[in-house]
């Protein structure tokens, strides 16, 4: 059994007026599907700054744990200082009284 048909591009009411969509309905759509997309784009990018914002203060944070920990190290090897000068001044000044008293 042999087929045939005719090929849409003969048939001058191809596609049926009913399956169509007007103009309005078309640019309604590709409306609807911008707006969404801007909708998810703003969301994402919302998201985003959220999520750079976050990690820029647990940076900043760690960062000022960082410095914290520094100056400590620094304010306590300055007192070691301040301490071993402190000593040192009085071993001499007690080697120079020894040195004047003994004579």
């Amino acid at each position: 059994m042999f087929f045939s048909f005719k090929l849409p591009s003969a048939d001058r009411s191809f596609p049926p007026r009913s399956v169509s969509h007007p103009q309005a309905e078309k640019e309604a759509l590709i409306s609807s599907a911008r707006a969404e997309v801007a909708k998810e784009v703003a969301a994402t990018k919302a998201k985003m700054d959220a999520d750079i914002a976050e990690a820029s203060a647990k940076a900043k944070a760690d960062v000022d744990r960082q410095i914290a920990a520094a100056i400590a190290k620094l304010d306590a090897a300055k007192a070691e200082s301040a301490a071993q000068v402190e000593t040192k001044a009085t071993e001499l000044s007690n080697e120079i009284i020894n040195k004047v008293v003994n004579v």
